[in-house]
């Protein structure tokens, strides 16, 4: 999940059919509001525009797609419009590669909450499909998000619809952060991304595009 600028907490569901609850943390007892607008996914992550309101989404499988739902109103998750990502071709070029960057189109998911049947992310058959969506942040106007299965941060300029890689551990020069995972945008511009399995290190990746861990966990055969 992720929190809101509002200061509640969306919770996600990792499962078939999750659900994403609105939580309050600073309510006792507060269990959280069902946000089924969110889609019913196998949910990661969400991070939330402070400008708009509007909520990405990360999805956690192989073929998973990247999510908006746009709300009616500001700060109310209760009603809105749900819709994936495309990454654009104009040119032909084929699959993005790192250091394009590629206009997106977003594609409106009929039914986000669907209780049976087809599932969300088969919806939106033009969407593009990320493998195994992580962690994701907000920081200026940008969103950062993680795909553990290709080794890959994202950025999303999401003022001018615009995407790009903006780490590949295959073809990064000092490709020190592998299977990234969980993601926090610092204030400083640096985005910190946890590795879920590798040699178990946060990694800093600077504005530069410099690679650099700043923690590991060691003595620990698990994740």
């Amino acid at each position: 999940g992720g929190p809101t600028p509002w200061h509640t907490w969306i919770s996600c569901e990792e499962t078939d059919f999750g659900y994403s609850y609105e939580c309050d943390p600073f309510t006792p007892g507060s269990q959280g509001i069902a946000r089924p607008g969110l889609g019913r996914f196998r949910h990661e992550a969400a991070a939330v525009d402070p400008e708009t309101s509007i909520v990405y989404l990360t999805e956690d499988e192989s073929n998973g797609l990247l999510y908006r739902f746009r709300p009616d109103v500001a700060e109310d998750l209760s009603q809105g419009v749900l819709e994936a990502l495309e990454i654009l071709d104009p040119d032909g070029q084929g699959p993005i590669a790192p250091g394009q960057v590629r206009p997106v189109g977003w594609h409106v998911i009929p039914n986000p909450a669907p209780s049976s049947g087809l599932e969300t992310r088969f919806q939106a058959g033009q969407a593009s499909a990320f493998d195994r969506g992580e962690g994701i942040g907000y920081a200026d106007g940008f969103c950062y998000f993680a795909t553990t299965g290709d080794n890959r941060v994202w950025s999303l300029d999401l003022e001018n619809d615009l995407i790009r890689i903006f780490y590949d551990a295959s073809t990064s020069a000092d490709p020190q952060l592998t299977n990234p995972d969980n993601l926090w945008t610092s204030p400083t511009g640096y985005v910190l991304v946890a590795e879920d399995a590798g040699n178990l290190e946060i990694v800093a990746l600077t504005p530069s595009g410099a690679v650099k861990p700043i923690v590991r966990v060691t003595g620990q055969s698990g994740t």
